[in-house]
């Protein structure tokens, strides 16, 4: 009840988010933490802005899936 998931849409969507706030500068205005998280292949940097996080998994050797 605490975690609100949300399907982001693909990497150039939440790319788009992460440009659209730091442009807009909305990120003093999103109340709650929020986390963009990208998956191990996507070119983008770990960043924090106010209460915006985004982070990329990490790339996994060993994992289950190849």
């Amino acid at each position: 009840s605490k975690v609100e998931l949300r399907d982001g849409g693909g990497d150039g969507n939440l790319k788009r988010v992460w440009k659209a706030l730091d442009t807009s500068g909305q990120f003093g205005l999103v109340r709650h933490k929020v986390v963009i998280l990208h998956d191990c292949d996507s070119d983008v940097e770990d960043g924090e802005k106010g209460t915006v996080f985004r982070r990329k998994i990490s790339l996994l050797q060993e994992g289950p899936i190849k």
